[in-house]
């Protein structure tokens, strides 16, 4: 007997999933998910990661610009103030890539990732899984502070559709708000057309211009603040003053505020005809200011005095000069007088800086955090180095400690920028008072007073206000005296 194809006693995958189970009816929908590494703002690979509750990456400076214009969560419209930021602490590889500190795994867009909100710090949701909620121990995997089951932040998870629907860009609010106002203006085009009298056809063509207008006025705002550095400025306001272009700060550097090729690729833009390059912002004069302090290849020096004794620590301006910087301007500024060493390890560290004495405060010089700095030069090699404390990646604040033994294993992990250079006696001392069980010194070891001896930064800024004023007079006799575009007339 001829048994025909369709008569076989079992059902094809295809069949399976098409017809018989239970998936005919789910529809495949095409959803653009949010990179990883990209931010929910401006849609390109973020720089500084901060987030909300929701748990969508943003970068600083995008977020902080939307909320303070529209005061609400970009991706579901809900209601938030710039308290409501968690700073991310992402931990990076030797080849560049965002990764877990616990596991040394690539974060990819197939990644289930997690932050402690109370830290910020990010992991592998595996290395949080095995470590803290498993077995029940609710404390950060690099800091050891405490947080509660609530505090992880889920930050992507690809298996959970409910999570990735959020992350879905069609869904994000701001987006849908530029679409809707897009439509809105096609809406305002095609009355223009369906009008008839040429009364009608003049007032909604008032109406668009005015609408155009508005927005380059608010376009060119934006450019023009974009090319402003808003940030602390104080340290550097002297050499701002001059205006100097970014090739008087760094010859060869040429870099153009961009505004010509923006304009020719926009309707909405204020036509320019030729590119100018830009001022140089605060962080370029700092860059070369750090450039002309290792170039000095001058050592500092600081005095710290204690009611146990006084510390003399030489600081590597040459070789760690941002660091340098912070440290030698916040002793400069009294910033550590009357504070505490808080911690202390005996055969470990000795950790002081915070003006709240706590462990969890103190800024830099430049009132937030700042990037690591590192060089093999200068390494925890022996008793007395002097190192930055921070609480994760590029989060170097005020908080500094002196090693009591080599401890290589902090290497490129924090950032070295001194050595003591007399008083070791008193670190004998000081590792000579108990501590309680949580490292903190019974006795109070108490900073009295810091004086600065030696301070080359004086010297390369002098340096580097005679080279800008030299390439400014140079820049201006060839007769090129603005850093203006020219616009389309």
């Amino acid at each position: 007997m001829v048994r025909h194809s369709k008569d076989r006693l079992f059902i094809t995958a295809t069949e399976w999933s098409e017809q018989y189970g239970g998936k005919k009816n789910i529809k495949s929908t095409s959803y653009r998910p949010l990179p990883f590494d990209h931010c929910g703002l401006t849609l390109v690979p973020f720089i500084t990661p901060v987030c909300l509750h929701e748990g969508v990456i943003f970068e600083l400076e995008a977020l902080m610009e939307y909320i303070l214009k529209y005061k609400k969560n970009p991706i579901t419209g809900d209601p938030v103030t710039s308290k409501d930021i968690i700073r991310l602490n992402i931990d990076k590889n030797a080849d560049g890539e965002w990764q877990c500190p616990v596991l040394n795994k690539a974060l990819t867009n197939n990644t289930h990732v997690v932050a402690i909100k109370t830290t910020g710090n990010v992991y592998c949701y595996d290395a949080v899984n095995e470590l803290n909620i498993k077995p029940k121990n609710y404390t950060d995997l690099i800091t050891g502070e405490s947080f509660k089951k609530s505090d992880i932040i889920t930050l992507q998870d690809p298996r959970d559709p409910e999570h990735m629907k959020l992350r879905d860009v069609n869904n994000f609010i701001h987006l849908n708000e530029v679409r809707d106002e897009h439509q809105n203006n096609k809406s305002i085009e095609s009355k223009i057309k369906l009008n008839s009298t040429g009364e009608n056809i003049m007032k909604e063509l008032e109406k668009s211009n005015d609408i155009i207008t508005s927005k380059k006025r608010k376009l060119d705002e934006i450019i023009t603040k974009l090319h402003e550095d808003s940030s602390y400025i104080d340290d550097v306001k002297d050499i701002l003053d001059l205006k100097p272009l970014i090739e008087d700060v760094n010859p060869g550097q040429k870099n153009t505020d961009g505004r010509a090729s923006s304009s020719f690729t926009s309707s909405v833009i204020t036509s320019y005809t030729s590119n100018a390059s830009r001022l140089a912002t605060a962080d370029d004069i700092r860059d070369a200011l750090y450039k002309k302090m290792r170039q000095l290849g001058k050592k500092g020096y600081v005095q710290i005095q204690t009611n146990i004794g006084n510390l003399n620590i030489e600081i590597h301006c040459d070789i760690a000069p941002k660091t340098s910087y912070n440290f030698i301007s916040l002793c400069n500024n009294n910033y550590y007088q009357s504070t505490i060493f808080h911690r202390l390890i005996k055969g470990f560290m000795l950790q002081g800086g915070d003006p709240t004495g706590t462990g969890t405060g103190g800024e830099s010089v430049w009132k937030g955090k700042f990037k690591d700095e590192f060089d093999t030069r200068i390494l925890h090699s022996d008793r007395g180095v002097v190192s930055m404390a921070n609480s994760g990646c590029n989060t170097n604040g005020s908080q500094f400690f002196i090693t009591l033994k080599d401890t290589k294993h902090l290497d490129l992990v924090h950032s070295v920028f001194g050595k003591v250079v007399g008083g070791s006696s008193t670190l004998d001392r000081v590792e000579l008072i108990d501590t309680d069980k949580h490292d903190r010194p019974i006795k109070d070891i108490k900073i009295i007073n810091t004086v600065v001896f030696t301070n080359p930064i004086n010297e390369a800024k002098e340096n580097l206000i005679e080279f800008i004023k030299i390439n400014i007079t140079t820049r201006v006799n060839n007769g090129r005296t603005s850093a203006l575009p020219s616009k389309v007339k």
